[in-house]
């Protein structure tokens, strides 16, 4: 489709009448083939008919003479035992008579002996002719026959033998009456039947590929040339038709039809193609020179007529590129009453509506371009105000940034106030004001529907009202409101205009704003309040954001606190438990140990089971109070608040991780200070926990911590090479998929005011580094 949309109209259309002739030429030609085909077919078919007519005729006369034998036999002066000869030479020659000069007439006795025939045969009276196929096969069966008779020598052709029998008033075989049937001869009629056939050879030929009879006057019994193609026919008894090529480039048409009387005889025609479909092929090259002189004449009209028609066609693209161009003063002149003329007087309806357009666009334009400009003003007044909402979550701030926006939208107001719903309280409060005292108005409590901005609120819809509409809508207001509200605008008299929006976040009010005009009347147009009241929706989100980040500020306070004191107050038990430890349990297990050995020094003649019971006791004192004291050290090591952090880290993974064949290399550097105590705690029960995880779960043989301070800020990491873990997170750790010592760890890092990361994949190992600032710990 894109290459034709290519291609000149009139190129187009000549193209298109081609197609269309040739679709036709087409069907036509193929109708005339599918006709032809069928005369041809029906060609065939006539040969065949011939074939089998001339073999039905032959039957004809094959039979016709079979019953002439068998009637004559039947004859009651055919009786061979009178001996009358001369009455049998008559009846001979009657049936010679009767069947023509192309038959020759025997008549033998019951032993096959000649009596007599007709014409004379060269064999003597009385010779035996029982080698005769007709006479042998009567004489055998008794029944009349009918068969070939071979040729005695090469010039003579085979002839057809018709016999009877000739039986006695008693019904036993007396005779033979026999005829010999020359196909050859003129009164055979072969050459007769095969005039209708024109052009057409006819050849009786049989199963031994002779040509018995043929309508060529020099065929002398010789082979046929198309009897190859005739083998199947031939030994299959049926007709048929096939094309023969000669070896000169020529084509024959040959038919086969075999005789009914005779099983070794059949009839072939065989006529030249050109012969045969000579009116088809001349009909053939009629239609294919009628067709090509149409397709060419209706290719030059067409031609002709797209020319007349395409010319009018140029004039009006050139109008309409002259249109296209600009020049719209230019009229389209063509005149002409057909579709082409309509079009152009189109085209000029057109030219002249758009000279109309134009200048409607240019009045058009210019009203656009006054709303763009006011537009423009109204987002930049939203982005303006979105910028300053969005630049603090300072609720104060926030507060006057609003009020000083809503000064900026509404240049004539003189006073205003922002209040804000407080669920606690389920009323408004005044927040902030402009050009009024903010001191009486936070006495002011609204409860949603009190005075004009508690109706605004509870509606949810901006309002302007006059000074009449401000008086009605504050008659509800209570005593105590309206005086505060009066001491707050006492010295500017009465309002002459309000214009009062709610400031709503998530479809839900949270608070009003109204401006008071004391000196212009109303101004305020509906785009204007519109404007305004997306600003101050914008606002009220801010509003809500910053409450909500107040909210979380203190909550998070708070959290700290809590864990703070958590943490303190695990420390604490800490302590207490390896106080108790080591006050009670660990000197109780010493003195057991002393008592053990003084029983052992005590005891002189103590036998060898007796010493092995209590060696055994003192090891398992020993063991105990091993544990004890290790139980001691990791709930307080001695070395953290004797040598500081730098040496506790260094004992704990030697400790832990070398007992466990784990190599560590600890560096440390910036820690010839002492940290605040509490900053030492939280920092190494931190790092223990992350030696812990490398000993219980890493599975490796090398580790390396690094503890460095630098200025007001120290960090720390432990790394392994184990076996690590599937981790995408790059920066700190979020709490989903994490485990609590992993968690823990965060939650003190940022109690101090850190920073936690980790990086881990599997097979890779794992690296946790934390940053907290020293200052924090004090």
């Amino acid at each position: 489709m894109r290459l034709l949309s290519n291609i000149k109209l009139q190129h187009r259309i000549v193209l298109s009448v081609v197609l269309g002739l040739s679709v036709v030429m087409l069907i036509f030609g193929y109708a005339a083939l599918w006709a032809l085909g069928q005369s041809t077919e029906a060609a065939f078919r006539a040969r065949l008919v011939l074939a089998r007519t001339i073999a039905s005729h032959l039957d004809g006369m094959i039979e016709h003479a079979m019953g002439v034998l068998e009637k004559t036999a039947e004859l009651p002066n055919l009786d061979m035992e009178d001996g009358d000869i001369n009455s049998k030479r008559q009846i001979v020659q009657d049936i010679q008579g009767r069947l023509g000069t192309f038959a020759v007439v025997t008549l033998l006795d019951a032993s096959g002996n000649l009596l007599l025939s007709d014409p004379e045969l060269p064999e003597p009276f009385g010779s035996s002719l029982l080698y005769h196929p007709g006479a042998e096969g009567v004489i055998r069966t008794g029944q009349s026959s009918t068969g070939e008779l071979p040729p005695e020598s090469e010039s003579q052709a085979p002839m057809a033998c018709l016999a009877v029998p000739i039986r006695a008033t008693s019904g036993s075989l007396s005779g033979v009456l026999m005829a010999e049937l020359d196909p050859r001869a003129p009164g055979f009629h072969l050459t007769q039947s095969a005039r209708n056939g024109g052009a057409a050879r006819v050849e009786l030929v049989n199963q031994s590929r002779m040509v018995v009879g043929s309508t060529r006057a020099n065929d002398n019994s010789t082979i046929g040339d198309h009897f190859p193609l005739l083998a199947d026919f031939v030994a299959g008894r049926r007709a048929g038709v096939t094309v023969h090529e000669i070896l000169d480039g020529s084509s024959h048409i040959v038919a086969y039809a075999p005789l009914n009387s005779l099983a070794e005889w059949g009839v072939a025609v065989e006529q030249p193609e050109y012969a045969v479909l000579a009116l088809p092929r001349d009909l053939q090259t009629q239609l294919i020179l009628f067709g090509s002189i149409a397709m060419l004449a209706a290719i030059f009209i067409a031609w002709t007529d797209v020319r007349r028609v395409v010319k009018p066609l140029r004039e009006l693209a050139a109008s309409a590129a002259r249109i296209g161009a600009g020049d719209l003063l230019s009229p389209v002149e063509i005149q002409r009453g057909d579709e082409v003329g309509m079009l152009a007087r189109t085209l000029e309806t057109m030219r002249q509506g758009l000279c109309d357009l134009i200048e409607k666009r240019k009045r058009h334009e210019a009203e656009l371009e006054r709303r763009v400009e006011q537009r423009t003003e109204e987002v930049t007044a939203l982005l303006d105000a979105s910028e300053a909402f969005s630049s603090t979550l300072d609720l104060p701030a926030l507060l006057q940034i609003i009020l000083a926006e809503a000064r900026r939208i509404c240049p004539g107001a003189d006073a205003g106030m922002l209040a804000i719903f407080q669920k606690q309280e389920g009323s408004l409060v005044p927040v902030a004001s402009f050009g009024c005292d903010i001191e009486p108005l936070c006495g002011v409590r609204l409860k949603p529907g009190e005075g004009v901005v508690g109706k605004v609120f509870a509606s949810g819809r901006s309002s302007f009202l006059t000074s009449d509409e401000l008086e009605i809508g504050d008659r509800d207001i209570t005593a105590a409101n309206a005086q505060r509200f009066s001491a707050a605008c006492l010295h500017l008299g009465q309002a002459r205009s309000a214009l009062c929006v709610p400031l709503v976040a998530k479809q839900r009010p949270v608070g009003t704003l109204i401006a008071y005009d004391f000196h212009a009347p109303p101004t305020v147009s509906e785009v204007e309040l519109k404007v305004l009241q997306a600003i101050v929706n914008q606002a009220a989100v801010a509003v809500e954001n910053a409450q909500l980040y107040d909210e979380v500020q203190q909550k998070e306070v708070l959290r700290g606190q809590l864990l703070a004191k958590v943490i303190t107050a695990q420390e604490d038990e800490r302590h207490r438990i390896a106080r108790e430890l080591h006050d009670e349990s660990a000197q109780a297990l010493t003195a057991l140990m002393m008592s053990l050995e003084a029983v052992e020094k005590g005891i002189p003649d103590i036998s060898e089971a007796q010493r092995e019971r209590l060696g055994h006791a003192k090891a398992l004192t020993e063991r105990a109070l091993g544990d004890v004291r290790r139980m001691i050290w990791d709930l307080r090591p001695i070395v953290l608040d004797d040598l500081g952090l730098g040496s506790a880290v260094r004992w704990y993974a030697q400790q832990r991780l070398e007992a466990q064949d784990v190599r560590v290399d600890v560096s440390i550097s910036g820690l010839q200070e002492r940290l605040p105590a509490r900053l030492e705690t939280e920092l190494y029960r931190i790092l223990q926990e992350a030696i812990t995880n490398v000993a219980k779960h890493a599975h490796t043989t090398q580790a390396r911590i690094r503890l460095r301070r630098a200025g007001d800020w120290l960090s720390a990491s432990v790394e392994d090479e184990g076996c690590g873990f599937r981790d995408d997170r790059t920066g700190p750790v979020a709490q989903a998929g994490c485990g609590m010592g992993l968690l823990g760890m965060r939650e003190r890092v940022e109690l101090l005011g850190g920073k936690f990361t980790i990086r881990s994949s599997p097979g890779k190992g794992t690296r946790i580094a934390i940053e907290v600032p020293t200052g924090n710990g004090g």
